[in-house]
């Protein structure tokens, strides 16, 4: 999933936890940005085997950050030092990971001790074919771009908003 999306998941996840707690602090921003970032953390690496060997993304090692397990270690961890940072970072996390499950690669949600991938297999997955292929494939989608449309709609109705611009 692209990159906006998974982003305007994050506005959107903020929002519903303002609302659902009446505080705009429930959770912190940042920590679901930072969520929402670390599936995708081997970013040098990642860019490195999507050259020599693009089947190896979201699987192994490399692909670690893509399992809820790991996400969990990482946010309990956390959690030693900040319960609302915690659960900040475990919701920008899992929705990133859940998210990336909808294309055709899925991921492998129970690493390390599984390496099954777990697929909704909604559109092809094709960040194989580097940045530009992978957007054109994704916007040529019909079922992708309902989505990222509704994310990015709802997104920007609430960045507007937060920022008083209308």
């Amino acid at each position: 999933m692209p990159w906006s999306s998974h982003l305007s998941q994050q506005v959107i996840i903020a929002e519903c936890v303002s609302v659902a707690f009446a505080s705009s602090s429930a959770v912190p921003f940042p920590w679901l940005l930072t969520g929402t970032l670390f599936p995708d953390y081997f970013l040098l690496a990642k860019a490195w085997i999507y050259f020599k060997d693009p089947t190896r993304a979201r699987s192994g090692l490399l692909g670690a950050g893509h399992s809820i397990l790991i996400c969990t270690a990482v946010a309990a961890a956390i959690s030693i030092f900040d319960r609302a940072t915690s659960i900040a970072f475990f919701l920008g996390a899992t929705s990133h990971v859940l998210s990336d499950t909808t294309d055709s690669k899925g991921c492998a949600l129970l690493y390390p001790l599984a390496n099954g991938r777990i697929s909704l297999n909604m559109w092809p997955y094709s960040a194989t074919e580097g940045l530009i292929g992978d957007l054109r494939s994704f916007c040529t989608n019909p079922v992708a771009l309902i989505f990222e449309s509704a994310f990015g709609v709802c997104a920007m109705t609430i960045l507007t908003k937060w920022f008083s611009l209308v």
